[in-house]
């Protein structure tokens, strides 16, 4: 009986021997696999071999058979993930401040089974070895795997909010009282998570650094007008309004830009924008933005190769945001 069912599991073994051994650098002879499923306490022939590798191949196994001289080498050709694709999504994965340092470990060893054993010892030395801050909350993974319920059962989400203060101890929110919201999307900004949620008690849409959520908990049903509100609201709007340039009043202005600088503008707001050719090599960008001292930081990077030059007001506000700073720094001198 139980020689039979090693037979039944054969072809399972075949598969498995082919994914994880084999790639277009490592063929492997019909007696290689003859030896590695007599170590798996199966016995076949030569013969036999031919026919399972046949059925594999009718299931869409992209199995090719190379000749080398005399000998013949078999080898899986293609996967659901390519290695390169397979090293970015590493990259990414080990990059990230979001995904800690247990759970990267944990991601990349998966990723590791997407391929052959001899790539996935590549990925692994991928991996940068850097002094980049990790966030140490594991609880952040049940808290998306709660608001994503939530979501699909169009339920609202109870929540504890919390900020560390000078001795890495957590400020609860509230006075330690859950917030209710009505979640509305999840966005990725700057290496954090945020809930994009309509706060029943405020009345106003606001946002939550998932990893500074506590007993995150799927709970009531949304009314009729909170689901359309969670289905309808203008979340690319919200997110670069206060992710981007956070909040202002939206206003067009102008921008002097000089040819080196181009493509930054494009990178920021698109390829859709108004631009117009000006002098000197420049060029005159029209753009919605929401003034903020966020916004005129962002100018200021450019060190005044970019120019504010319309409407006046934002002008002006440009203006006293850098005397703004002057002050503070004449300040911290005395």
């Amino acid at each position: 009986m139980a020689k039979q069912q090693m037979q039944k599991t054969k072809l399972l073994e075949l598969r498995d021997y082919f994914e994880k051994y084999t790639d277009e650098h490592h063929g492997v002879g019909v007696s290689d696999i003859i030896a590695h499923l007599t170590s798996c306490g199966i016995s076949c022939e030569r013969k036999a071999i031919y026919n399972d590798i046949d059925a594999l191949i009718s299931y869409g196994m992209d199995i090719v058979c190379q000749r080398e001289g005399k000998s013949t080498k078999y080898f899986l050709a293609s996967r659901t993930f390519e290695t390169p694709e397979l090293k970015m999504l590493v990259d990414a994965v080990s990059s990230s401040r979001f995904v800690t340092a247990k759970k990267t470990e944990a991601l990349i060893k998966k990723l590791g089974t997407l391929c052959s054993d001899f790539d996935a010892k590549k990925l692994s030395r991928r991996v940068c070895l850097t002094e980049r801050v990790k966030n140490a909350n594991e609880i952040i993974y049940i808290n998306i795997d709660s608001i994503h319920t939530a979501f699909d059962e169009s339920r609202a989400v109870t929540f504890k909010y919390f900020k560390y203060n000078w001795e890495k101890k957590r400020v609860y929110g509230h006075n330690g009282a859950l917030y209710e919201a009505v979640p509305i999307t999840l966005v990725w900004n700057n290496e954090n998570y945020y809930l994009v949620a309509y706060d029943r008690e405020s009345e106003q849409v606001r946002h939550y650094r998932v990893d500074k959520m506590a007993d995150v908990t799927p709970s009531g049903e949304l009314t009729s007008e909170e689901v359309k509100l969670s289905r309808e609201y203008d979340t690319s709007r919200y997110s670069k309004s206060v992710f981007d340039m956070f909040k202002g009043t939206p206003t067009r202005v102008e921008l002097s830009v000089p040819s080196a600088f181009v493509d930054a503008m494009f990178d920021r707001f698109g390829a859709d924008v108004t631009v117009r050719k000006a002098d000197n090599d420049r060029y005159i960008f029209n753009v919605s933005v929401e003034p903020s001292p966020l916004f005129y930081a962002w100018v200021s990077r450019f060190e005044g190769e970019v120019r504010l030059v319309s409407p006046q007001s934002a002008v002006d506000g440009y203006r006293a945001h850098i005397e703004k700073l002057l002050e503070s720094l004449e300040a911290s001198d005395k």
